[in-house]
């Protein structure tokens, strides 16, 4: 399997790493990076990473997309954490819209994006996969070299699939993968309001598609989530 193109032993975070070589060093798309440990990892909505020992791989991705389709880089990131898992013999690995990585329903890693736009355009984005190794060990035998490798490779491809705008394939693994797709949450959204219903696709833009007991279909976009919470049916 690949090794990271850049891999350090401390850093701030995984992400910056990578948004330093894409800012100051102009780095390609497919450019990844791997951190041994992190000084400041964080996840969705700033929350702080705090397993002790854990794998952490960015990549680089310069996608022909429009900043309203900035949200299929969350499931880009998604699905090659779950595809990392599975890549080296973890069954029933799974991705939570957006950033949850699962083991048979355990919460194992975190998956995260980000992107910088320009004029119309998105400029690049960087997608990151993280896991904490004492729960990925509660639920298989796996080392830390070799799933930071299969990171790296699933990585690799989803840099791929953007620059190729391979979205009927994105979408795709997505559907095979997401375990949130089929669930009925109650999603509370940012600033303030909440939205019931059943999950019942990935929007084109990357967001998802929540239908309410009256069939009324609502976009539901990353940036407008703040939590999701499984209802009963």
């Amino acid at each position: 399997m690949p090794s990271a193109s850049q891999r350090a032993q401390l850093g701030l975070s995984v992400e910056a790493v990578a948004e330093h070589a894409a800012r100051r060093d102009g780095a390609p798309s497919g450019t990844t990076c791997a951190l041994s440990r992190e000084v400041a990892g964080r996840t969705r909505g700033g929350e702080a990473w705090a397993a002790q020992r854990s794998v952490a791989v960015a990549v680089i991705i310069r996608p022909p997309w429009t900043p309203e389709e900035a949200d299929l880089t969350w499931v880009l990131a998604a699905v090659a954490g779950a595809r990392a898992l599975s890549g080296i013999g973890i069954s029933n690995s799974e991705c939570q819209w957006p950033d949850v990585l699962t083991i048979k329903e355990h919460e194992v890693g975190r998956s995260y994006a980000k992107a910088f736009l320009g004029p119309g355009v998105i400029d690049f984005a960087v997608l990151s996969v993280r896991f904490d190794l004492d729960a990925v060990e509660s639920q298989s035998h796996v080392g830390l070299t070799e799933l930071e490798q299969s990171a790296v490779k699933e990585l690799n491809r989803a840099a791929h699939l953007a620059e190729d705008y391979a979205i009927s394939e994105i979408r795709h693994d997505f559907i095979g993968l997401c375990s949130t797709l089929g669930q009925t949450l109650e999603i509370d959204l940012k600033p303030k309001g909440y939205v019931r219903g059943t999950v019942v696709d990935l929007a084109p833009n990357g967001g998802i598609v929540v239908e309410s007991s009256t069939a009324m279909r609502e976009i539901v976009s990353v940036d407008a989530l703040r939590r999701l919470k499984p209802l009963s049916v």
